[in-house]
């Protein structure tokens, strides 16, 4: 091949790389989950015991058993880019009438781990998304008419997302030249909801916090889903003028080329 011929076909592909048209859009990924809670505060004789493991219990039971919170994992799967959202871990809350909770448990931290790949149209092990939520819970006191969230069973306990951008907001990363955003939301609840002022206080939260409530002396499943959605990046006009002008300029250097010689 001339060299005229190679730089030719040089600045071709270049510019066609710029438009982004090998960048393939992962249609299907595989994932699995992995989850505990991570770390715990308290003190005394009822403190919270389970970290480190899939349940946390507290308390003395007055007869119904401790309080307890509970993950539990779906089964691996996959999702679909841009489609229905996959199922995620369920938070399961043992609401139990307890004593000797004051100071025993405070908050706690769930961890979950995500382990994402790209399935199709190429599959590519090892490559893994990994995201963490952080929920803070409150054990209330139940005593009527002191609730910061209206109950007939005083008083509902709180959840708490310690950091609602993360979560209810998205994360984001780029692969092969799309942005893929993932979302997490709990199924049930339809989406996490802005608490009242005096919920947040208790929580030492600002006002605005997001989370949700459980009822006391009841069991409460919470089971969590998420989704992907992507869109192609664009490659900037500047970038794409620059690439073109490469290539007029092989052109025309080859040109001088082959009229010198």
């Amino acid at each position: 091949m001339s060299k005229f011929l190679k730089l030719t076909a040089a600045a071709g592909v270049a510019l066609a790389l710029s438009t982004s048209a090998s960048a393939a859009l992962v249609t299907q990924w595989s994932y699995s989950l992995n989850s505990q809670w991570s770390a715990a505060n308290g003190s005394g004789p009822a403190a919270v015991t389970g970290v480190g493991t899939q349940t946390l219990s507290w308390g003395t039971s007055t007869g119904a058993g401790q309080s307890k919170l509970i993950v539990t994992d779906p089964a691996a799967g996959t999702v679909n880019t841009n489609a229905a959202p996959a199922a995620g871990v369920t938070v399961t809350h043992e609401n139990r009438p307890i004593t000797n909770f004051q100071g025993a448990f405070s908050n706690s931290t769930l961890s979950a781990t995500l382990f994402l790949a790209p399935l199709l149209p190429d599959a590519l092990p090892g490559f893994n998304r990994v995201q963490n939520i952080d929920i803070k819970f409150v054990e209330t006191l139940n005593q009527t008419g002191t609730c910061s969230v209206v109950s007939t069973t005083p008083c509902r306990d709180l959840f708490v997302l310690a950091n609602p951008g993360q979560v209810a907001g998205a994360e984001q990363f780029e692969f092969d030249g799309y942005l893929y955003t993932l979302t997490v939301f709990p199924l049930n609840l339809g989406d996490f909801e802005v608490l009242p002022t005096a919920a947040c206080t208790e929580a030492g939260l600002a006002a605005g916090c997001v989370g949700f409530t459980t009822e006391e002396n009841a069991i409460t499943n919470v089971p969590f889903g998420f989704r992907i959605t992507a869109r192609a990046i664009e490659v900037s006009e500047p970038g794409i003028l620059a690439l073109a002008g490469l290539g007029l300029a092989g052109l025309g250097f080859a040109a001088r080329r082959r009229k010198a010689a």
